[in-house]
């Protein structure tokens, strides 16, 4: 799951607090779709901004008996948080030396597919087609991304487990 749950004491009672992928938080917050849809287009328009996207949800048991793992609170959506991780300065240069030195410059992210273009775009990172997310990935054969990954530069969503993919993929690749 990805999101990070912390749990304190608060007298006789546990205050929780989360904070993750939206769509984990969504779920932890047992939203049905209809309020899903409300907050993933929120989502993929501070995405398409370039901003990294996090939900928050809390929750508090009275009894104080700790659930069994962090699905099982009954989680509160709090809100969005939208943070800016600008590019540093010098990476457009980097990435521009590297494409003229034949180079092939790749992006690969934990970060939503609107947030990879985005970033991609400000440091000038030519997309040259579709970006592939972990999703993706995990669906797919080892034979197939080796085929299919030499026209991607953009990996969205990815787990680290999908990186060392990638990597195996463009070292049989040559």
């Amino acid at each position: 799951l990805l999101a990070m749950t912390i749990v304190r004491r608060r007298g006789d009672s546990l205050f929780a607090s989360s904070k993750g992928a939206p769509e984990a938080i969504f779920d932890l917050c047992k939203m049905v779709p209809k309020q899903k849809q409300k907050y993933i287009s929120v989502v993929n328009d501070l995405a398409e901004k370039g901003y990294r996207i996090l939900g928050v949800a809390s929750a508090t048991v009275q009894d104080g008996k700790m659930p069994k793992g962090q699905s099982d609170f009954a989680f509160q959506f709090e809100g969005l948080l939208a943070l800016e991780d600008p590019i540093r300065p010098e990476v457009p240069e980097a990435v521009r030396l590297c494409k003229n030195a034949g180079v092939k410059v790749m992006m690969i992210t934990g970060d939503f597919p609107a947030t990879a273009r985005s970033i991609g775009s400000q440091i000038g990172l030519p997309h040259t087609g579709d970006i592939l997310t972990g999703e993706d990935i995990r669906q797919i054969t080892d034979e197939k991304l080796s085929e299919i990954i030499t026209n991607v530069n953009i990996f969205a969503k990815v787990m680290p487990e999908q990186k060392l993919r990638i990597v195996k993929a463009l070292q049989k690749n040559g």
